[in-house]
């Protein structure tokens, strides 16, 4: 690749340091005007949510699910091509209606309510449990089964 050949004479004249300086301070009380005007019409920032795939992705993470929710969320409106642009991130009645029904989606997900295990209903003796019986034969015991239903614990002599 070649370097453009170098001019022998400028052919523009250049500006004097006092318009230079002149130029420059009508930029920046402009620049500085209309900074003001847009914070005065819009404010200072515009509030931001997650979009759908944001939201989905955090909330998988957070809850350790893997169900998807974008398809429960309306889509987003794009700007110049981006659905992260925060003008362009509504949040309607709708969008809050479709955000909190996506939030139960998950948290059914991560909860996984089930019905109640079935209580199992035995019944035991432990003068029958075939550990008390061989540790009370024992010389040195630390129980003793004083009848069907009982046991004596003592310390160990």
């Amino acid at each position: 690749m070649k370097c453009p050949p170098v001019a022998e004479q400028e052919t523009e004249p250049r500006l004097s340091d006092d318009a230079r300086r002149e130029f420059t301070e009508l930029l920046e009380t402009r620049l500085v005007e209309q900074n003001v005007h847009r914070y005065a019409e819009r404010g200072r920032t515009t509030i931001r949510r997650l979009n759908r795939r944001e939201y989905e992705r955090t909330v998988q993470s957070l809850l350790k699910i893997s169900t998807p929710l974008q398809h429960l969320l309306p889509d987003e409106q794009s700007i110049n091509g981006f659905d992260t642009v925060s003008d362009g991130l509504r949040f309607s009645p709708l969008h809050m209606a479709r955000f909190v029904e996506a939030a139960s989606e998950a948290i059914q997900a991560a909860l996984r309510f089930t019905a109640a295990p079935q209580p199992i209903q035995k019944k035991f003796l432990y003068t029958e449990q075939e550990g008390m019986l061989k540790n009370a034969e024992d010389e040195h015991a630390v129980v003793a089964i004083t009848d069907r239903a009982g046991i004596l614990f003592s310390k160990a002599s």
